[in-house]
């Protein structure tokens, strides 16, 4: 008996298609972690959409995931922990 090779098992591994942060219903966009990095990223004054154009970020979801200056789980122009202090600030 020859086993089944699985050619697209094998070439998708380690790429952005196998990622399950770039995972989100067959879009583009990296799904949110959590509440926090979506409330974080819809208050956040340097939110920029990974994805460009009207009709692909528009149906990504607003989170630090989904930013461009979001990058190895930290904010390359430290906002994040300014925006996270001023929305406790406001409860």
């Amino acid at each position: 008996m020859v086993a089944k090779y699985d050619r697209t098992a094998d070439t998708l591994d380690g790429t952005a298609i196998d990622n399950p942060m770039m995972k989100n219903n067959g879009s583009k966009c990296p799904a949110p972690e959590n509440q926090v990095n979506m409330t974080v990223g819809q208050n956040c004054p340097g939110y920029e959409p990974l994805v460009s154009g009207t009709m692909e970020s528009s149906q990504c979801v607003v989170s630090c995931n989904s930013c461009r200056n979001f990058k190895d789980h930290r904010c390359v122009v430290d906002l994040y922990d300014k925006v996270l202090a001023r929305i406790d600030d406001s409860k």
